[in-house]
């Protein structure tokens, strides 16, 4: 529950559904979950870890392919989130310790972009009735900000997830050598399954909706996605 604060904020939203939740313990959620989505089978830590990286984690039973990983990112970015809200807190670069943003500061999205691509995954946003809310992203950014060269050489044309990205960096400091880990770590770079991350950030917009952070879905009629003759087209 400690965890669930620190990483999500205490919103009153939050704290409700722990409140009413009976698990207190990573073991108990496991098993929960478990028995429901396996009843009557006896439930163990080990097949419920295995049950859920195989629903969730595993490349090898589905991919978000491309434009699957677009659309993640385009809806979990953190800068879509913040761009034109208030900075309740100084936002600094950590690697540089440059102030990014001032308390009290509305970002532009230039600004919002940038505090995204400094690998800064969480931003407390100022509502205008003096609430302060916590805005989690599923951590991905821009690589060129971080390489010497065109990313598009290694083949990444996409957002990276930024902590496997930092490994790589921390670990090869000669360019040759870091082109050729990119080049094979691509899969880890942009995952074609989601991540962790895309989880929480998940949880994290849906808590905030109600703030008027993010938006809901507009989900077009399933009429509207059947295909139709001109002549129909015309009609209308």
């Amino acid at each position: 529950d400690i965890q669930l604060k620190e990483l999500l904020g205490e919103g009153e939203r939050l704290l409700a559904t722990i409140d009413s939740d009976n698990a207190n313990s990573v073991e108990e959620g496991l098993l929960e979950i478990y028995k429901r989505l396996r009843p009557g089978e006896p439930p163990t830590v080990e097949s419920a870890n295995q049950l859920l990286r195989s629903l969730f984690f595993d490349s090898k039973r589905y991919d978000l392919a491309r434009v699957g990983r677009y659309k993640f990112n385009k809806k979990l970015a953190l800068s879509a989130r913040i761009t034109g809200r208030i900075a309740a807190a100084p936002v600094v670069d950590p690697y540089s310790g440059v102030i990014l943003a001032e308390a009290g500061e509305k970002l532009s999205r230039e600004k919002a972009e940038a505090i995204q691509n400094a690998g800064i995954n969480e931003f407390f946003i100022q509502l205008n009735n003096d609430k302060v809310v916590k805005a989690v992203g599923n951590y991905f950014v821009d690589a060129d900000r971080y390489l010497s060269f065109d990313p598009k050489e290694v083949g990444i044309n996409e957002k990276v997830h930024y902590p496997t990205l930092r490994i790589f960096l921390d670990q090869y400091m000669e360019e040759d050598a870091l082109k050729a880990a990119l080049k094979e770590a691509l899969d880890e770079l942009i995952p074609k399954h989601i991540l962790i991350d895309d989880i929480i950030a998940s949880v994290s917009y849906n808590l905030h909706l109600a703030d008027g952070i993010g938006h809901i879905d507009d989900i077009d009629h399933l009429g509207n996605r059947r295909l139709r003759s001109v002549g129909e087209l015309l009609q209308n």
